[in-house]
């Protein structure tokens, strides 16, 4: 956790009474929910990874809010598993470590507070679908949700990194590398072609399509990472950030990450999407990534590989 961040009251809010299993059951319990002036739902968060926590947490939101606009509805950060580490347990919430709420502080004193766990209310949770907002869905979410949040500013130089790699008028190209455990368990159809085949494709895409870039990497896998350099080799060098915690194989990252859980690996994402949306475009492949990163920047072009 970057102990220069203070959080609010509302921002770390601890869990108090009851935590319904769903929204449902904690307006079939309080139907005056329905009608209440001044009412903050928290939800909790999903028990996996760090775009479907956002995303199902969105959905929820959103059935809340269209139930009474006057709810505030709260993301709330407080439970680790074998899927998501992103809570830093120093603390009752880690949400707010990670965004800020765009408006008025919370009237936590004067309002009636709910706990509820978020889940899976409709499926697909978000559409895969490249350009993101070409589905009405993931716009609805996208819209909403940075109505309601911004990213909180951090101290690990993301911007000056990518504004000093940027060359006088070269594009800057994005390159986002997910482990074949990702594809395995959300597209296996995806793995019919090798990633050493995709990025020797990739690499005469950019070539011909991009001859003179300056190319950035994103991946959660070492091996990638030394691939992608091998492969493009001096001609164009490839840049990263080079404090990401990464996995040395090509297995599911999260679990063998345990020893670096909380505000570490959470913002690790967040800090290679927001350098990847400063990309004049991105070549990726389908996961909750292109999401996140079009909440951040909903006017990089982004093709999938």
């Amino acid at each position: 956790m970057d102990d220069e961040i203070e959080l609010m009251e509302y921002e770390d809010y601890p869990i108090k009474g009851r935590v319904y299993p769903n929204v449902y059951e904690l307006v079939n319990a309080n139907p005056t929910v329905k009608t209440d002036k001044k009412i903050i739902v928290f939800l909790t968060n999903w028990m996996y990874g760090f775009g479907s926590a956002l995303t199902i947490y969105m959905q929820n939101a959103l059935f809340l809010k269209d139930l009474n606009p006057n709810i505030i509805a709260l993301p709330h950060y407080s439970n680790n598993t074998k899927n998501f580490k992103y809570h830093d347990e120093r603390l009752n919430n880690s949400f707010f470590l990670y965004y800020q709420y765009n408006h008025e502080d919370p009237d936590i004193r004067g309002s009636k507070i709910y706990f509820a766990s978020s889940i899976l209310l409709q499926t697909p949770f978000v559409s895969g679908q490249f350009p993101i907002l070409d589905d009405p869905t993931n716009t609805r979410f996208i819209d909403y949700f940075q109505s309601q949040f911004r990213l909180r500013p951090n101290d690990h130089g993301v911007k000056e990194y990518m504004d000093f790699i940027r060359k006088e008028k070269q594009e800057l190209i994005g390159i986002h590398i997910r482990s074949i455990a990702q594809k395995q368990n959300e597209c296996p159809g995806y793995l019919q072609v090798t990633f050493q085949q995709r990025l020797e494709d990739l690499k005469r895409t950019i070539d011909r399509n991009h001859p003179n870039a300056v190319l950035f990497v994103a991946s959660d896998v070492e091996l990638y990472i030394e691939k992608a350099k091998k492969l493009f080799g001096n001609e164009k060098p490839i840049h990263y950030l080079d404090y990401i915690t990464r996995i040395e194989n090509e297995g599911d990252s999260i679990p063998q990450l345990e020893a670096y859980k909380g505000y570490k690996l959470g913002s690790d994402i967040l800090d290679d999407c927001l350098a990847l949306s400063m990309c004049d475009k991105i070549y990726i492949s389908n996961s909750n990534i292109p999401f996140i990163i079009t909440l951040l920047n909903k006017s990089v072009p982004m093709e999938e590989y």
